[in-house]
């Protein structure tokens, strides 16, 4: 923050400085003595305090770092503190009870600034294509990996879910439960999580050990987790879990193994001119009911080992506008035709496989 400028931060800046530092006596005669050498250097720093010099090594500004806070509960009249809201995008200060006042006219520079679009900016992998800019020497763009990290705001259900699992957990993580809220709560890019207790790095039983699969926010038929975002989620879960747990590094976070479940289908719409736009309902309405995390019965997503059942993806085609009637309808598991239900292994989850969709035309 700009606190002072022009004439009067050559006069104030040492009565500014010794505010900012608590009268740390150290802080004025080591900044006096950085603007007395000679050079073209314009910006000398002392902890939270920034000055700016011109040629005549006269001090024309003076910049003060102030604090992010969570809230201004614990802020005094003169606390140098703001508050980020993430959620709207609001930077704000205090009003000078819980807080100090920004000062009319004060410029604000940020160090660092991030925005996004939230889940909307979760898109699959070689769907970037256009460049903001040209640059010389490249012809074309693409995003080789799923776009993950985004994530939209809480509703009120996810809050209040999340809300009664902090609070049961209490900062530590003990059961599998704990586990999962932990690593939903370790970053937003988490779209959920699943505790496979007593099971090593290699998929095998052994007592002590947490395998946790994590499936990150994205509109990708297989999201898989990114190194960066499993690391995170690991050293999150490693400063909350039991001494002996994560002393050991027996804390195993990673991806899901995908069940692709195949489905051919034979379709007939009321229109025959409309066959093309009830065929592609008809895919988007199927790869929308097995995605892992928004697909399911209930929109919900797939946890491990829950089954599809026949009636299910015929329900989720009954929908589709200018559908007449599904004449056929199969689900393949490895090539393997199944029956009314397919079996999910227990550390499965089900994920979209080939779709294969015939249209039928009265004639």
């Amino acid at each position: 923050m700009q606190e002072l400028s022009g004439p009067r931060a050559n006069v104030e800046w040492r009565i500014l400085t010794a505010e900012v530092t608590a009268g740390d006596p150290n802080a004025v005669p080591t900044l006096e003595q950085q603007l007395a050498q000679e050079g073209a250097q314009t910006d000398f720093i002392y902890g939270d305090i920034h000055l700016v010099r011109d040629r005549t090594k006269t001090v024309t500004e003076v910049w003060v770092k102030w604090n992010p806070q969570p809230n201004f509960y614990s802020s005094g009249p003169q606390s140098r503190d703001y508050v980020l809201d993430r959620a709207f995008g609001r930077l704000l200060f205090g009003d000078g009870v819980n807080g100090r006042i920004l000062p009319a006219g004060d410029a604000v520079q940020a160090a660092t600034y991030l925005t996004g679009g939230g889940a909307a900016g979760n898109v699959p992998a070689k769907t970037i294509t256009q460049m903001l800019g040209s640059v010389s020497g490249v012809q074309g763009v693409t995003n080789v990996r799923a776009a993950e990290g985004g994530s939209d705001g809480e509703t009120l259900a996810e809050f209040g879910a999340r809300a009664a699992n902090t609070l049961r957990t209490r900062g530590r993580a003990l059961t599998a439960n704990d586990y999962e809220t932990m690593a939903r709560k370790a970053s937003s890019a988490v779209g959920a999580a699943y505790a496979l207790p007593a099971h090593d790095n290699n998929g095998r039983p052994r007592p002590g050990w947490v395998t946790l699969h994590i499936i990150p926010r994205s509109l990708d038929e297989q999201p898989l987790p990114s190194f960066g975002l499993r690391e995170e989620v690991r050293l999150y879960i490693d400063a909350r879990a039991p001494a002996a747990v994560a002393g050991l590094n027996q804390v195993n976070v990673t991806g899901p193994q995908y069940l692709p479940v195949d489905v051919r289908v034979t379709l007939a719409p009321f229109d025959p001119s409309e066959a093309a736009t009830v065929e592609q309902a008809a895919r988007t309405a199927l790869e929308t009911f097995l995605h892992p995390l928004y697909g399911g019965p209930n929109g919900q997503g797939w946890p491990p080992g829950r089954s599809v059942y026949l009636s299910d993806v015929a329900a989720a085609l009954s929908g589709i506008a200018g559908l007449d009637y599904v004449e056929d309808l199969e689900l393949y598991k490895n090539n393997v035709l199944q029956q009314e239900q397919l079996t999910v292994g227990p550390d499965q989850i089900v994920a979209a496989g080939q779709i294969r969709i015939n249209v039928v035309v009265a004639v």
